[in-house]
């Protein structure tokens, strides 16, 4: 007896609607989900890093017996991608447009146009459309060198640019810096209270260099800035990091220093990972401008490097970790970063 339509009908609604349910499931598991909530978003931005530099960091890892297994944090990113650097006006930008380009989404040059820049939103103005509270943390090798990059420098030029970085929180970190009496100051080591709409500098930056790491101070701002320790939660926060150190190395070409500081971005990468461990619903991201080539010696050996150089190069690279991350992997042009993040909104 053959079954009737109703019968097969019914069968077939049946096994579809299980079929498309363990589907469902299986999609909203998926690492990647685009429906993860992102409670936080932490973004790092190193100018001069590429790929391979993971590389020379394995063999300091091994040098120093840091890690048994030889495998940086870099390695355990849940995505990559390739951002092309390019703008309307010149395929190979300077340093300071390809940073300011992937923060603003904008195609422009910083020179003529740095005033009409700073009208339009960053980063920091989407994400407090979007309730979070932003901060920007910044370390410079030099004061000549926080003068050329910081994005403090930007805005007393141009008039009518105070929405620029009118709410953000801020802490410096430049050596060669003459920190004035009525200058906010700020210490790892001490308690400290923090005005949105404020700059704060490191107390421990001296003429020649800032005693305290980038790490130290990372962890530190993670429980102060992210964390609220009454309420015993996640703080709805977007911080950016800037470290302007390990390009003026790379321009230096300095292997020894270029290694200390991999090691400590070793460091960094771990008080983040910790955090995020204690603390599910962070992205975390990092992003590089004019990243610099290392080219090796036919040798065994723990410091590889022959050379360094800093080749036109037209991408930059990606690494992304936690809810959402998938978004913003893959190759595509800098200034769709922001349009990526967005999509759909928090």
């Amino acid at each position: 007896m053959r079954p009737s339509f109703s019968r097969l009908s019914f069968s077939f609604a049946l096994f579809s609607f299980v079929f498309c349910s363990s589907f469902a499931y299986a999609f909203s598991s998926f690492k990647f989900s685009k429906t993860e909530y992102v409670k936080a978003i932490i973004w790092l931005q190193i100018p001069g890093l590429d790929f391979h530099h993971s590389v020379f960091l394995s063999y300091l890892l091994q040098e120093h017996q840091v890690n048994p297994k030889i495998k940086s944090e870099f390695e355990s990113a849940d995505c990559i991608g390739s951002l092309i650097t390019a703008n309307s006006h010149t395929i190979t930008p300077a340093l300071s447009e390809v940073l300011l380009g992937q923060l603003s989404g904008k195609r422009t040059l910083l020179g003529e146009n740095k005033c009409e820049i700073l009208k339009e939103n960053f980063a920091w103005h989407e994400f407090e459309k979007n309730q979070f509270l932003s901060g920007i943390l910044e370390k410079f090798s030099s004061e000549e060198q926080r003068k050329e990059f910081s994005l403090f420098e930007l805005a007393p030029t141009c008039p009518n640019s105070s929405q620029f970085l009118d709410s953000i929180l801020s802490w410096i970190m430049a050596p060669g810096k003459k920190i004035g009496e009525k200058e906010k100051k700020f210490s790892f080591q001490e308690k400290n209270f923090f005005e949105f709409g404020n700059s704060y500098w490191d107390k421990t930056c001296t003429e020649k260099e800032c005693y305290a790491l980038l790490s130290t101070n990372l962890e530190y701002l993670l429980k102060e800035f992210f964390y609220d320790s009454v309420a015993k939660n996640l703080r709805r926060r977007f911080l950016l990091v800037r470290d302007f150190t390990y390009y003026a190395q790379l321009q230096k070409k300095d292997i020894p220093a270029i290694g200390k500081t991999l090691l400590e971005f070793e460091k960094v990468l771990q008080v983040i990972q910790e955090f995020r461990e204690k603390n599910p619903g962070i992205l975390f991201f990092i992003s590089s401008a004019l990243p610099a080539s290392f080219t090796w010696e036919k040798k065994q050996g723990l410091v590889p490097i022959k050379e360094i150089v800093f080749l036109d190069s037209l991408t930059t690279p990606l690494f992304a970790w936690g809810p959402r991350s998938s978004l913003i992997c893959g190759h595509y042009n800098q200034h769709d970063l922001l349009t990526r993040l967005f999509a759909p909104t928090f």
